[in-house]
């Protein structure tokens, strides 16, 4: 393997961690709203269930 080749493949994993990372963050936001939704769904339930 030549250097260019290596700088090409170490940039393409770089761009690839980078991807991946990003999609952790959407996903922790993801479920962070959906665990707000959840809240809500069992608020509105036990407020209905009240009165």
């Amino acid at each position: 393997m030549t250097f260019v080749t290596n700088l090409q493949l170490t940039l393409k994993i770089n761009h690839n961690v980078k991807r991946t990372l990003k999609d952790q963050h959407n996903v922790k936001a993801w479920m962070k709203n959906l665990d707000e939704l959840g809240h809500f769904i069992i608020f509105e339930f036990f407020i209905s269930f009240i009165l």
